[in-house]
């Protein structure tokens, strides 16, 4: 992925990152959108330029997952992992607009717009979203252009620490559940077993 800013993605390189955007922005490229994949989820991304010549634009990109693994297939403690990090981390060039299962996607174009859809495995649209063509990067810019996530700027390094602190808790929470909920059960279990039903101790005085 360009955009994201998480896993595998531009994240570890953001100054090759940035140099793409600028490149782009000062290039007479036109309707500039990329399409990625190998995240194994679908969703829709974007970032918003501004230049100083007054030009404003976007650049999309959609995500594809594969069509024979996605993160539903994985265990469940995985699949909430990645549910739990889309809502609770700062993904500021999401548009919320993700699906995790196995999907494949589609661009239809008019003459005044471009829309992409992701489809699951049963045909059925899990999200859309329509691109106005005059939106997309026009063929001249500007070359003093800077371009931000489309939910604004990434907030700061101590918040977002908090935020992924958050996140881990709450992805543990149901591991730490589980593995109480056995100790529990087997503690009950093993107590049953010492103390059997009907089983009573002597008073070994009064036997006497």
């Amino acid at each position: 992925q360009r955009l994201r800013r998480a896993a595998e993605n531009w994240m570890r390189f953001p100054a090759a990152r940035e140099r793409l955007l600028r490149m782009l922005s000062q290039s007479t490229a036109q309707g500039v959108f990329f399409v990625s994949g190998d995240v194994h989820f679908s969703e829709l991304l974007a970032a918003k330029c501004s230049c100083s010549n007054g030009v404003h634009f976007s650049v999309g990109e959609f995500t594809s997952s594969g069509m024979t693994h996605s993160w539903k297939t994985y265990p469940a403690l995985m699949r909430w992992a990645m549910y739990a990090a889309h809502r609770m981390l700062p993904f500021q060039y999401s548009l919320d607009k993700v699906y995790l299962g196995r999907s494949f996607g589609e661009f239809d174009f008019d003459e005044a717009s471009m829309t992409t859809r992701a489809f699951d495995i049963h045909g059925d649209v899990v999200f859309e979203h329509v691109w106005r063509l005059d939106e997309l990067k026009p063929a001249k810019a500007g070359k003093d252009c800077q371009c931000l996530p489309v939910r604004g700027p990434h907030p700061a390094p101590a918040v977002e620490n908090l935020m992924i602190a958050a996140w881990v808790i709450a992805t543990l929470l149901p591991l730490v559940a589980l593995v109480y909920l056995v100790y529990v059960l087997t503690c009950f279990a093993c107590r049953g077993r010492s103390h059997p039903v009907g089983a009573h101790k002597f008073d070994t005085k009064k036997d006497r």
